[in-house]
């Protein structure tokens, strides 16, 4: 959690006050409390973007989203997702549909040592990055390096997961330990899916090096091929190896077979493919195989004069009205 933040321009530094889920590696729990100083800071934005699928030109922000200045602190206490030296968020802040410069620009922030960011995801998604020479973890008046930092998140997870928690935080609430609200079965790894082709659309005016990713997404997922997904569906900040042991964990019992385009755009180097079809679940817990309709949103990048998808919903398609 969130609770404070503390700008500081003449000094250069940005103060972040946190409450966290730490435990002492097989002891205690710890003080909650983290302040994480971010010094010799050279840039802060603000980047917005809209839901997964929409264009860039049609976001509207509105005046309670937005973020004018960090003195006086504008935030009120929430829980956003924190991301440390990721290598997409240049990409992000190149590519999102608005960005405010509350301080210096894109130069000062490419050269920095650090980018430290806050993501919240709503129906316009919020990003604050600082461009920063230091990140300064303290708590109880003393340093806490990044690495004990994590050892004591670890060690507060396996505590709540071993089933003798004792209240001294919240979990997520889904059981896995993640954050992500998502509780997976292991479903039956012999069960068969129905034997139909992952990707059948039919004609289509999508230019083709938009429908090769998108193709692509379906058929390697379907297929299991995690390698080729993971080159479908890159993340900048693994290697292709450690995204395809990522994105092997898909395999949950669920299929699913593209139909038809519904709709795409090109924006710059950023695009968007709604698609309709079906997913099929297997039996489990008792409950029969099902499949229903089912709506992708997809939002691809051009990567080194490739499409590759940047990320991606799903949904029930309902019916027309």
């Amino acid at each position: 959690m969130l609770h404070h933040g503390d700008w500081q321009p003449e000094r250069r530094v940005l103060s972040l006050r946190f409450t966290c889920l730490r435990r002492e590696p097989g002891g205690p729990p710890a003080d909650p409390v983290v302040e994480v100083r971010l010094t010799g800071v050279t840039a802060i934005a603000v980047a917005y973007d809209g839901p997964v699928g929409q264009r860039p030109s049609q976001l509207v922000v509105d005046d309670t989203v937005r973020v004018a200045s960090l003195d006086p602190w504008p935030l009120r206490p929430s829980e956003p997702e924190v991301l440390v030296d990721w290598a997409v968020m240049d990409e992000d802040l190149e590519l999102a549909a608005l960005v405010d410069w509350l301080v210096g620009g894109a130069a000062e922030a490419r050269a920095a040592a650090h980018r430290f960011c806050l993501h919240w995801t709503s129906a316009t998604s919020r990003t604050i990055v600082v461009a920063c020479e230091g990140i300064e973890p303290w708590t109880a008046g003393a340093p806490l390096t990044l690495e004990r930092w994590e050892e004591e998140a670890v060690a507060w997870w396996n505590h709540w997961a071993s089933g003798t928690g004792d209240g001294d935080g919240d979990g997520d609430g889904d059981g896995d330990g993640d954050g992500d609200g998502d509780c997976d079965g292991d479903g039956d790894s012999t069960y068969a899916p129905p034997d139909e082709p992952a990707f059948a659309v039919g004609p289509t005016d999508m230019p083709p090096e938009l429908l090769a990713p998108v193709r692509g997404w379906f058929e390697t997922l379907r297929a299991q091929d995690w390698i080729g997904h993971a080159r479908v569906y890159p993340d900048l900040d693994k290697t292709l190896e450690e995204r395809a042991e990522s994105v092997a964990s898909y395999a949950t019992g669920a299929w699913s077979y593209a139909r038809r385009i519904a709709s795409w755009w090109i924006e710059g180097r950023r695009a968007g493919v709604a698609v309709e079809g079906v997913e099929h679940y297997e039996a489990m817990d008792g409950d029969p195989p099902e499949s229903r309709r089912e709506a992708w949103s997809f939002e691809l990048r051009l990567r080194d004069g490739a499409w590759v998808v940047h990320t991606h919903g799903s949904g029930l398609l309902l019916p027309d009205p």
